[in-house]
C-alpha cells in the first residue's frame, strides 16, 4: 500500500478527525451591516444634495453650464465618498494622509451643507439658523461615523475570516504529520515479518549444513579433525558450521555410545 491509498484509507477510518474549514460567528449580522451600510449612503447622499449646489453657486459664470453641472456633480466624489474611501483606507495601517483628507473632506462638506441650508432659510429666525447649522453638521458627521462604522465590522469579519484560515492551516498540517506517521509505523509493520522470516531461513539453513557436516564427520571418522582438513576434504565451509557440526557429531557419537552400554 503506498502512501496515497494509505492516506485515503486513514481517512476513510477516521472521519472525524479531518480537518475542517470553519469560522467564528462574526459579530455583527447581516443586518446591522446593511443598515449602517444604508445609513452611510443616506447621510452622504442628504449632505452631496447640498455641497453640489454650493460648488455650482461658488463657479464663476464665464464657465459654460454644462461645465458647472458636471464640476458641482463630481463634488460628491472628491467630498463625500472621499470620507469613506479615507476610512477604509486605515484598515491597512495609520496614516496621517488620510487622516488628513478625512478631516478636509468632512470640514468641507460641513461648510457647504451649512451655507446651503442657510441660503435655503434665508430671512429665518434665529431658529432657522440653528437648523442650518445642526442639519449642516449632521449629514457630513452620519456620513463619517456610519462609514467608520462599517469600516470597523469589515475589519472585524476579515479578521475572523484571517484566524479561521490560519487555525486550518496548522490542522492540516498536524493532520499530514499524524497521517505521516501512521503511514511509516505501516511500513515498519510490513517490513519487520520479513526480516524474522529471512532470519529464520538462514538460521534453519545454517543448522541444515551442520547436521549434514555432523553426519559426514562421523561416517568418515573425522569428528576431532582439524578444520583445515574438514575444509579440504568436505569443501569450503564457514568456521562456525564446523563448530555446530562438530557439536552435533559428538553429541550423536555420545548419546550412541551410552545406548550401547546399556544394551550390553
Amino acid at each position: 500500500m503506498n502512501y496515497d491509498e494509505h492516506r485515503q484509507d486513514y481517512e476513510r477510518k477516521h472521519p472525524a478527525s479531518i480537518p475542517k474549514l470553519e469560522y467564528a460567528l462574526s459579530p455583527y449580522p447581516n443586518w446591522l451591516k446593511s443598515v449602517v451600510l444604508v445609513m452611510f449612503i443616506t447621510a452622504a447622499s442628504g449632505s452631496g444634495v447640498h455641497t453640489i449646489p454650493t460648488v455650482y453657486a461658488g463657479m464663476p459664470d464665464y464657465w459654460p453650464e454644462w461645465i458647472r453641472h458636471i464640476a458641482s456633480i463630481a463634488s460628491f466624489t472628491y467630498i463625500e465618498l472621499a470620507i469613506f474611501v479615507a476610512i477604509f483606507a486605515l484598515i491597512g495601517s495609520f496614516s496621517w494622509l488620510t487622516v488628513g483628507i478625512t478631516t478636509l473632506a468632512t470640514g468641507v462638506a460641513t461648510v457647504a451643507n451649512i451655507y446651503s441650508v442657510a441660503n435655503a432659510y434665508k430671512g429665518g429666525d434665529i431658529w432657522a439658523l440653528v437648523v442650518s447649522v445642526a442639519l449642516g453638521i449632521v449629514a457630513p458627521g452620519v456620513a463619517l461615523m456610519s462609514g467608520k462604522m462599517f469600516v470597523n465590522m469589515h475589519r472585524a469579519d476579515r479578521m475572523i475570516k484571517a484566524q479561521g484560515d490560519s487555525q486550518f492551516r496548522e490542522a492540516c498540517i498536524a493532520w499530514d504529520k499524524r497521517i505521516e506517521i501512521a503511514f511509516k509505523a505501516h511500513e515498519n509493520k510490513a517490513v519487520e515479518p520479513t526480516r524474522t522470516t529471512t532470519r529464520y531461513a538462514t538460521q534453519s539453513s545454517s543448522e541444515s549444513a551442520a547436521t549434514i557436516l555432523a553426519t559426514r564427520m562421523i561416517e568418515a571418522g573425522l569428528v576431532d579433525a582439524p578444520n583445515a582438513t574438514l575444509k579440504a576434504t568436505f569443501g569450503g565451509m564457514s568456521d562456525s558450521t564446523i563448530s555446530s557440526a562438530r557439536k552435533i557429531a559428538r553429541g550423536t557419537l555420545g548419546a550412541a555410545t551410552g545406548t550401547n552400554s546399556q544394551i550390553q
